[in-house]
This record gives structure tokens, C-alpha cells and sequence, in this order.
């Protein structure tokens, strides 16, 4: 760190989740992973179930991978894009569900 610059270890940190030595090469999937974790242990401080944190996490994961970008280029316009294409199509989810991982996706 140069002169002055203070490491802070605040709540979703990135030091709580990576090594202060470990530099990723490519840092923006190393980003997300590291996001995952620490949204993981929030999750797991409020009680939740090991069930409903893994389908959050899989819900994000899905997300992204239809969008091909990481949280930081998430627009409303591609939340709006992915539920429309959950509700289409040969097996369309029940609306339900789709308001039920809104509210899922929404925390994250």
C-alpha cells in the first residue's frame, strides 16, 4: 500500500474473503466470487437456511451468466430482460415464483 492508504476491514471487505497476497489475474471474476462469499456469510449471520442460501446463490449465478456482466453493469432493463424470459417460453415459470427470486435477487 503507498504512503498514508489505510487498509479498512469494513462489513463486505474484500480482505475478509482474499488474502491481502493474493492478486487475481483476471479481477473481476475474482470480484464476483469474493462477493458471493461475504453475501454467503451475511446470509448465514441472519439464520437462513443452507437451502434458501444456495438457491439465492444460484439464482444469481444464473443471472449473470444471461446477462455476461458482473453486478457493477447490472442494469433495471436486464432484471426486467431475464424475468420477461423466465415467464416465456416452453416452460415458462409460474408468476409466483418469478416474484419469489425478484425478492431473492433484490437483497444481492
Amino acid at each position: 500500500m503507498g504512503a498514508g492508504v489505510v487498509s479498512v476491514d469494513a462489513p463486505g471487505a474484500i480482505s475478509l474473503v482474499v488474502p491481502g497476497n493474493v492478486r487475481a489475474l483476471d479481477p473481476a471474476p475474482a470480484m464476483f466470487e469474493a462477493m458471493l462469499t461475504g453475501w454467503t456469510r451475511q446470509q448465514q449471520s441472519r439464520l437462513l437456511s443452507k437451502k434458501t442460501i444456495g438457491d439465492r446463490l444460484g439464482l444469481v449465478r444464473r443471472f449473470t451468466l444471461y446477462n455476461g456482466t458482473y453486478p457493477c453493469e447490472w442494469t433495471p432493463e436486464d432484471v426486467e430482460a431475464y424475468f420477461s424470459a423466465r415467464l416465456s417460453g416452453i416452460s415458462p415459470l409460474a408468476h409466483s415464483t418469478v416474484r419469489g427470486q425478484q425478492g431473492d435477487l433484490q437483497p444481492f
